[in-house]
């Protein structure tokens, strides 16, 4: 592509100045795209808590079908047993599509900190990293029949990236992540 022919107040090209991640004088290049980028975040953890809530739901089932609470003898126990194993595998169902969309999550929070280069860049690519591989993980619980014999190398290939990431991206949020220029 070629530069932009128009000029900003300050005399540089816009193009320039969208590539460097830079604001012209109305700040319109960060309100635009911070503003997209949070929006869509919002959305995907609006999502997680929603998968959230429908595990739980499931969980609370299996805990009314195992205690048999209000249901007065309602079944036989190996029926409420039954229930509350079905519950259960619900609720495994439930949290692993969670894990891809927080997989998602993480994919999509990392390339936004590499295009907004806000943070640290390996920060943003371990946040890429790990989401990759919850998703990667997730499939592969899916797929294979024999997972549990892998099981210990998806959790350390999810485990390592995910609590370097995780970690610093909450420690840089704390300690940087609300500093530095403003736009109104």
């Amino acid at each position: 592509r070629t530069a932009l022919p128009r000029r900003n107040p300050n005399g540089r090209r816009i193009r320039e100045e969208a590539e460097s991640g830079e604001a012209d004088g109305n700040d319109c290049f960060l309100e635009i795209h911070a503003g997209a980028g949070g929006f869509a975040q919002g959305l995907r953890q609006a999502e997680l808590y929603v998968m959230l809530g429908v595990g739980v739901v499931f969980l609370v089932q299996a805990l009314g079908f195992v205690d048999g609470a209000g249901l007065l003898g309602a079944a036989e126990p190996e029926v409420l047993q039954a229930q509350a194993l079905v519950a259960l595998d619900s609720f495994d169902a439930a949290w692993l599509v969670g894990l891809v969309a927080f997989g998602v999550h993480l994919v999509m929070l990392g390339a936004l900190l590499l295009r907004s280069k806000r943070g640290p860049r390996v920060m943003a690519v371990l946040l890429v990293v790990a989401g990759v591989a919850y998703v990667v993980d997730t499939t592969a619980h899916l797929l294979l029949s024999n997972y549990e014999q892998y099981g210990s190398v998806f959790l350390a290939m999810v485990a390592v990236p995910s609590i370097v990431a995780e970690g610093w991206f909450g420690l840089w949020l704390l300690v940087k992540g609300g500093r530095g220029p403003r736009w109104s």
